[in-house]
C-alpha cells in the first residue's frame, strides 16, 4: 500500500492522541462499545492498477442524522469518494453512496440496509465465538468462506474494543471486526472490491480526534484535512451523480431522474469486478432485471452515450 500514499501531507504518528494495542480479551470485562454513529468518520484508502498504471483515492463515511424506517430509527451514512488521480487508469470504485444503520445495543448486532434494499441486513454480529462464519451484508460480498480464527481486545482510547479476526495471515491485509470501529475495511465496505487493491480503513475520528489507527500506517491523511489537489468528492448519494435508481422489486431495477442526462448502458459487476450483467438504456425510466443473478452483493454501473458515468451504485440481489 506505501506506493500509493498521498503526497504533499505528513503526519507525525507522534501527535496521535489514541494509541492501538493489541491486548489480551480478560481486559474486556465485558462491556459493549457501541458505534460512533452520530459524530464518528470512517477514512478509507482504495486503489487499483492496470497495466502499470494505477488511480487511487480515499473514501470517507460520516453521519447525515437520523432517519425512521418502518417504524425503527437508523443512523444515515454517507460515502463520499474524493480521487487523487484522474481515474484514466480503472473506473470508479463501486461503493454504497448511503447506508442506514441500526444497532441493538442488547443483542449486540448492527444491521444496514440501501436504498436499494427492502429490509435490513444483518452487518456485524459481536456474539460470535471462535470457530463461528461470517453471515450477512458482509458475507455476501466475500469470496470465500470467513471463519472467527481469534477473539482478542486491542486498546482504543484507554478503553479496550473486542476484536474478532476472520484472518490473521496478513496484519496488513487481513480482516477483522472490532465493537465500536466496525471493519478493518470500513463501517460498510467489502473486504475485496472492484478496485484489485480493495478498500481498508486507515483510521476513525471522533469529534475530530483520532479513536482508532490502523496497524499498517502511519496513513492519517484520510483523517486530517485532505489536499487540495484531489478535488472535490464524487459519487454522492444525493443524486448529483447524475441518475438515481430505484428498487421496485426483488428482481427490478429502475433508473430514475438523470437531470436531462441520458442514459444509454448499464454494466452489473460482482465484488470483485466480473461483469455479471450488460445492457442498453433506452432513457431514463427504463427497467434492469435482475432475476438471472444468484444471491449476494452487486454494483451497477450506468453510463451515458459518450461513456461518461453517471452512476455506480451497489445493491443487494436476495
Amino acid at each position: 500500500m506505501d506506493s500509493w500514499k498521498p503526497r504533499g501531507l505528513v503526519i507525525s504518528v507522534l501527535a496521535l492522541t489514541s494509541v492501538v494495542v493489541p491486548c489480551a480479551l480478560m481486559g474486556q470485562a465485558g462491556v459493549y462499545r457501541t458505534l460512533p454513529l452520530e459524530n464518528g468518520v470512517w477514512c478509507m484508502s482504495t486503489a487499483c492498477t492496470d497495466n502499470g498504471c494505477g488511480d487511487h483515492g480515499y473514501i470517507r463515511t460520516y453521519s447525515q442524522g437520523d432517519t425512521a424506517i418502518a417504524g425503527s430509527v437508523y443512523s444515515v451514512m454517507r460515502n463520499d469518494l474524493y480521487p487523487e488521480s484522474d481515474g484514466t487508469c480503472c473506473p470508479i470504485p463501486v461503493m454504497e453512496q448511503r447506508t442506514y444503520i441500526r444497532e441493538d445495543t442488547i443483542a449486540r448486532k448492527v444491521y444496514v440496509r440501501t436504498d436499494l434494499m427492502t429490509s435490513d441486513s444483518l452487518l456485524y454480529d459481536f456474539t460470535l465465538n471462535v470457530g463461528d462464519t461470517l453471515h450477512g451484508y458482509l458475507s455476501s460480498c466475500a469470496t470465500t468462506t470467513y471463519t472467527v480464527q481469534s477473539i482478542d481486545s486491542i486498546l482504543i482510547d484507554g478503553v479496550f474494543n473486542k476484536r474478532f479476526n476472520f484472518d490473521t495471515a496478513d496484519v496488513c491485509n487481513w480482516l477483522a471486526v472490532i465493537e465500536g470501529i466496525g471493519a478493518t475495511t470500513g463501517l460498510t465496505s467489502c473486504f475485496s472490491e472492484s478496485w484489485d487493491s480493495g478498500i481498508y480503513l486507515q483510521c476513525v475520528t471522533v469529534d475530530g480526534n483520532i479513536q482508532y489507527y490502523a496497524s499498517c500506517g502511519p496513513d492519517t491523511a484520510g483523517c486530517a484535512t485532505l489536499p487540495l489537489v484531489i478535488g472535490p468528492p464524487v459519487a454522492r448519494g444525493d443524486g448529483s451523480s447524475g441518475c438515481v435508481l430505484l428498487r421496485m422489486s426483488w428482481d427490478l431495477l429502475a433508473i430514475g431522474d438523470c437531470q436531462h442526462r441520458s442514459p444509454s448502458a448499464f454494466t452489473v459487476f460482482d465484488n470483485v469486478g466480473r461483469v455479471c450483467l450488460t445492457g442498453a438504456v433506452v432513457d431514463a425510466g427504463s427497467a434492469i432485471h435482475l432475476g438471472m443473478l444468484h444471491p449476494g452483493l452487486y454494483g451497477i454501473r450506468v453510463s451515458d452515450v459518450r461513456g461518461e458515468v453517471l452512476i455506480t451504485e451497489k445493491f443487494f440481489q436476495p
